[in-house]
């Protein structure tokens, strides 16, 4: 059944507002966005995730982190075009990406901002924090918490369940590319927190890019799934 959206933001939250026919409307509140980016491999294709920090504390008092979008292609353009798309439309700048993997990948996707003229659409440098050993731990404790939401068909869902323990070595990212993406963002959230803004500013950790995006990918193929 086909529901209705609306992502708007309000006093530096995002609200994202579902309908389905015949059902009220379901408001749900995110205190901030990120991505995480696997770049393409010879055995994988290039990949971003996109979590919101959700306005709702689990009873360990840690706000969940939910999916709200994934995107997958091997033609970087089309890859790139569904990653700025999606990024603004859920006000999402702050994007994590090993940026000493592959230098050319990161110039490629300046150009592309820069001749499109998006705004809010910066990589930032993962490589410091990125430890996949370490990364997997975290899936694994935010879900102890109950903080990691992630449903329906999606190709991080999969990727996370058909993991085993032994999982985590060479090659990891261009077996679990969705999950190395996800490493990125809890990664991000454990490096630099996001912090309540006060008095109407706010610093590294919490600022957002308020311009509003388009209306989502509407080309034939959709790989973008809202919760």
């Amino acid at each position: 059944m086909k529901k209705d959206i609306e992502i708007f933001k309000d006093r530096d939250k995002i609200n994202i507002v579902s309908k389905k026919p015949d059902e009220p409307k379901k408001v749900d509140t995110y205190l901030t966005t990120r991505a995480g980016i696997s770049w393409p491999t010879p055995q994988s294709p290039g990949y971003y995730c996109i979590l919101g920090l959700k306005d709702e504390p689990t009873l360990t008092e840690k706000n969940p982190l939910v999916l709200l979008a994934e995107g997958q292609d091997e033609l970087m353009e089309k890859f790139f075009e569904r990653l700025s798309i999606t990024a603004n439309r859920l006000f999402c700048n702050r994007i994590f990406a090993n940026l000493e993997q592959n230098k050319g990948f990161e110039d490629s996707l300046y150009k592309f901002v820069r001749q499109r003229k998006l705004e809010g659409i910066r990589p930032w440098d993962s490589s410091e924090f990125e430890d996949f050993h370490h990364g997997t731990s975290l899936i694994k404790q935010y879900k102890r918490h109950n903080a990691l939401i992630i449903s329906g068909n999606t190709v991080l869902l999969k990727q996370i369940q058909s993991m085993e323990p032994d999982d985590v070595r060479e090659k990891f990212e261009a077996r679990f590319y969705a999950v190395a993406a996800l490493c990125r963002v809890l990664g991000s959230f454990e490096a630099w927190p996001w912090y309540k803004p006060t008095f109407g500013t706010a610093g590294f950790g919490n600022f957002e890019d308020r311009h509003v995006g388009g209306d989502g990918w509407s080309g034939e193929y959709e790989e973008i799934t809202i919760n």
